[in-house]
């Protein structure tokens, strides 16, 4: 019962610090848009970034739940969706390192766009 407990603590901290990691901005965090069907595009004026940023004030959620329960619907293995509901942002974490080649910020746009049709 101790190791299940010692399990869960570290586990739970480990989530903690993987999203504390997404939530802050740096200036290494791409910029990304969104559709009201929830198609997000990548910038492509620039390298794929680890992180982007995505304004989803329009989309006006009632609450932090509801805008949280819309992003959880579309994170997968290679995407994660982490809102700041106070800001009306949300941060995409794209995971790269789970695919098996490296691929490009086209790639990725070109996987979205499939993701939301």
């Amino acid at each position: 019962m101790n190791n299940l407990l010692r399990f869960f603590i570290i586990f739970s901290l480990s989530q903690t610090s993987i999203f504390a990691q997404i939530n802050s901005e740096s200036s290494d965090t791409g910029i990304a848009t969104i559709t009201d069907s929830y198609c997000v595009t990548l910038n492509t004026n620039e390298e794929l970034k680890e992180v982007y940023k995505i304004n989803i004030s329009a989309f006006n959620f009632p609450s932090e739940i509801d805008a949280k329960k819309a992003f959880g619907k579309i994170s997968n293995n290679y995407l994660s969706y982490k809102v700041d509901y106070e800001q009306q942002v949300v941060f995409l974490k794209v995971h790269s390192d789970r695919t098996v080649t490296l691929n490009s910020v086209f790639w990725w746009n070109e996987y979205l766009l499939n993701k939301c049709q």
